[in-house]
């Protein structure tokens, strides 16, 4: 006899089960920082092909960039439900980040950024922000990139409706780096190509819907972790209008 097909509510209220090995991701989240102050001193210029040049600074687009991402690192969260996906999962972020720390350690980068980024507004505010949080090093391959396919991949393995507009995502993501001077195109396409490689290997070769849960109810969880990526960009919308007014 089927498990009744649970209600978004349900969904929302089940216990979340996560592996052992996510504690290990989580150490490696201080790694990234580490190793940039570490090799800043002896950074090479990030690769640069001629169509670089294509893609001014826009700072409008790190809503975009800000967004999105934020949308697809929380999306697995609530749209994964079966343990041996959750698993598979957690092992795919974890070789990216290990690849990709291991690449920063050896051959480090940092991206050329402009002095001064134009503008008085909301993402002109943040992208300043960005930049003081963010250093401009750890750029080759691009972890933001690999992590937002990867997430996007993921996600296709419970709903291929909604892992191909998450792939869509990811690949705004992608673009937003270029025009928010946070990534190269080289940076680009070596990210989504170690995202490519790790889901290709450590993921299952069938989709798991897990826990019986109906598309529509996945699409609707979908929808609450865009929610919450939009509500946490309001927060520091809020932020801007305080410190304007």
């Amino acid at each position: 006899m089927e498990k009744p097909v649970p209600s978004l509510r349900q969904a929302l209220n089940r216990p979340y089960w996560l592996p052992a090995e996510f504690s290990a991701l989580l150490l490696l989240v201080p790694g990234y920082v580490a190793v940039a102050q570490l090799t800043s001193v002896r950074a090479h210029p990030a690769p640069r092909v001629s169509l670089d040049s294509l893609f001014p600074l826009i700072p409008g687009w790190l809503l975009v960039y800000a967004a999105l991402y934020l949308f697809l690192i929380i999306l697995p969260i609530f749209v994964l439900t079966e343990r041996t996906l959750i698993r598979r999962a957690v092992w795919c972020y974890l070789s990216i980040w290990s690849l990709s720390l291991t690449v920063f350690a050896i051959y480090p980068t940092e991206i050329s950024r402009p002095a001064l980024v134009p503008g008085d507004g909301f993402a002109a505010w943040g992208l300043r922000m960005l930049y003081q949080a963010d250093p401009p090093h750890n750029c080759f391959p691009s972890l933001h990139v690999a992590h937002s396919f990867t997430s996007a991949l993921i996600c296709r393995k419970v709903s291929h409706r909604l892992g191909n507009f998450a792939l869509i995502c990811a690949a705004l993501v992608a673009l937003s780096t270029l025009y928010t001077r946070q990534h190269q195109i080289a940076d680009l396409i070596t990210g989504a190509a170690l995202a490519w490689l790790a889901c290709r290997l450590l993921l299952p070769a069938s989709a798991i819907g897990g826990d019986h849960l109906s598309e529509r109810t996945t699409l609707n969880l979908a929808a609450v972790a865009a929610a919450a990526a939009l509500l946490s960009l309001f927060g520091f919308w809020a932020a801007w209008t305080l410190e304007v007014l």
